[in-house]
């Protein structure tokens, strides 16, 4: 049995997730999207969809705003704790 999985482009990627293409790369560079959600071909990124949500996911620690929003922040602290600034 094979399996083809679908990767998508940086454009693709920041309209699923309603962010920029700069965002995208950004996260990419800063390892919010780990390396193995997506493939790089010199300059190219293709990514998984699927792969790169779980691991936001498994990475996301949600806090309410007033608003009923939630916020997510992606910082983590040295005991591995999520941190969280309102600017404050």
């Amino acid at each position: 049995m094979t399996t083809t999985q679908k990767y998508v482009t940086t454009a693709e990627a920041a309209n699923h997730f309603n962010v920029s293409p700069a965002t995208i790369s950004m996260m990419v560079k800063s390892g919010d999207i780990p390396t193995g959600t997506y493939l790089r071909l010199g300059r190219v990124f293709r990514f998984d969809l699927a792969r790169v949500e779980a691991a936001l996911l498994d990475k996301m620690v949600s806090v309410p705003h007033d608003d009923g929003q939630l916020a997510f922040d992606f910082d983590q602290d040295v005991a591995g704790e999520a941190t969280h600034n309102d600017g404050e």
